[in-house]
């Protein structure tokens, strides 16, 4: 007999008896649960050598290749850990370096944040350090061609920590600090690192300082962030601007109270057309915020307030929210969480639903995860996205990590001897919390937990009478 298996949400799962010939699958509603997911490391990163410490997102190439940045480590030098840009195929297998830094005027180094894949067909980064102030950077996917697009020269920005972003002209745009006003900037440039263009150099208050996430590119075709300090109150800021820099406009000057303070991410437009973000602290705990609004600024509300380690709900939301399966929002923090090593979260659109859906143990998954989710490949009702910690791990260095939502679920029988021997039932290793009920009428229902058995990976039904059907129930 096959095994049965639902790929759906909120489904459970059905094994009919051996006695019976016919294969059935149970599609009844039980409550909806959650889906379910399943976090397994594919990288642990081990300097030198290697690479050490990931503080940004993947970039999911068009290849299928996952891509990346380590903040530190790099080269079989001791003396020169700064980083390097890395691939590794979805599996976990491949991991290859592209380039380690090594802090040169032609180089760079320290890069903060992930990769850009442009419509060129190369890859685009900044270093956080190196150059003069930082650098922005072009590669190919092969780890050819690495050369400087630009170095900062502080006037004009210095140490960029976000991620780039390509706009519908081709061009790239994204944020550093320092400037004309050592607040901060958001700048553009072409490809080729000509027509550099400082677009807005913030001044602390009214409209913000130090812009360390990244932009968003609106569709109505407006450039969205946040600063971490500044504003009217000094605690921080959600701006608006065009991509000819004129109409710059303030959404949300944050109060540093129950509001949160200090979003260190870039936003997160949902399919509901609101814009969704965090706070790195601040709120009722300290810990930060989740919240939402308006493309114009208005309706900001808070979602939710972390709790930290005391309510295992995590803390300190660096990384960016995205939107995957099941239309729901990913995100991560930094800490906090049942262990205090971070945790992944997700919600509903309008903010209903808020759950912690993995806690890191500071293990072999990692702990302190700082950047944000990417979603991959889905099929059937699963799905999988790909994040980095930055440190945990087989060598405490840091991992990537693989997030499979809603897995794949089987119930395997093994055969007896003969028809009327009771069956043994297996189920996979991280559906142990699933409940089995039996029942021996589909028509009635009645389904009712499975208690005549030893409950291990799976369930020995110790009950040889009449035909019976058996399903797991999500927790």
């Amino acid at each position: 007999m096959n095994s049965q298996t639902s790929n759906s949400p909120g489904r459970s799962r059905l094994l009919p008896s051996l006695a019976l010939l016919a294969a059935v699958l149970w599609l009844g509603a039980a409550p909806a649960p959650a889906q379910t997911v399943l976090v397994t490391p594919l990288h642990a990163f081990d300097s030198p050598g290697d690479g050490s410490n990931p503080h940004a997102a993947l970039l999911l190439g068009p290849n299928s290749a996952l891509f990346g940045t380590t903040f530190n480590g790099g080269t079989t030098n001791n003396s020169i850990q700064d980083g390097v840009v890395f691939r590794i195929n979805p599996a976990g297998s491949g991991h290859t370096i592209l380039h380690a830094f090594t802090n040169g005027l032609a180089d760079g180094a320290h890069p903060f944040a992930g990769l850009l894949w442009a419509t060129d067909g190369s890859l685009y980064g900044t270093s956080y350090e190196g150059g003069t102030n930082g650098n922005v950077f072009r590669i190919n996917a092969d780890g050819t061609g690495f050369a400087l697009v630009h170095s900062f020269a502080g006037t004009d920005g210095s140490a960029p920590r976000a991620p780039l972003i390509q706009g519908p002209d081709g061009a790239l745009y994204g944020t550093a600090y320092g400037g004309p006003g050592s607040a901060g900037v958001v700048f553009k440039l072409n490809l080729d690192g000509s027509g550099f263009q400082v677009l807005h150099a913030f001044t602390n208050t009214p409209d913000g300082n130090a812009p360390f996430g990244g932009l968003m590119l609106g569709p109505d075709g407006a450039l969205y962030g946040t600063t971490v300090s500044g504003g009217t109150n000094g605690f921080g800021t959600i701006y608006r601007i065009q991509t000819d820099g004129n109409n710059s406009q303030i959404l949300h000057s944050f109060a540093g109270g129950s509001d949160g303070q200090s979003p260190m991410a870039a936003l997160c437009q949902a399919s509901d057309g609101l814009l969704y973000g965090t706070t790195s602290a601040g709120g009722t705990n300290g810990v930060g915020t989740v919240f939402l609004l308006t493309t114009n600024g208005s309706g900001f509300k808070v979602m939710h307030t972390f709790q930290g380690q005391a309510g295992n709900d995590g803390g300190t939301a660096v990384g960016s929210l995205v939107q995957a399966w099941g239309n729901e929002i990913y995100g991560t923090t930094g800490s906090g969480g049942t262990n205090n090593a971070g945790t992944i979260f997700r919600f509903a659109p309008g903010g209903g639903g808020y759950q912690v859906a993995y806690s890191f143990s500071g293990g072999n998954d990692g702990s302190d995860p700082l950047a944000g989710l990417v979603p991959g490949a889905a099929s059937g009702g699963s799905g999988v996205l790909y994040g980095t910690t930055q440190n945990g791990g087989a060598h405490a260095q840091g991992t990537v990590y693989a997030v499979v939502v809603n897995p794949p679920l089987s119930i395997t029988p093994v055969v007896g001897q003969s028809g009327t021997n009771p069956p043994l039932v297996f189920w996979p290793a991280w559906a142990v919390n699933y409940q089995l009920q039996s029942t021996t009428n589909l028509s009635a229902g009645n389904w009712a937990p499975a208690t005549n058995g030893a409950l291990l990976m799976g369930f020995q039904a110790t009950n040889a009478g009449p035909a019976g059907f058996y399903r797991l129930v999500a927790p």
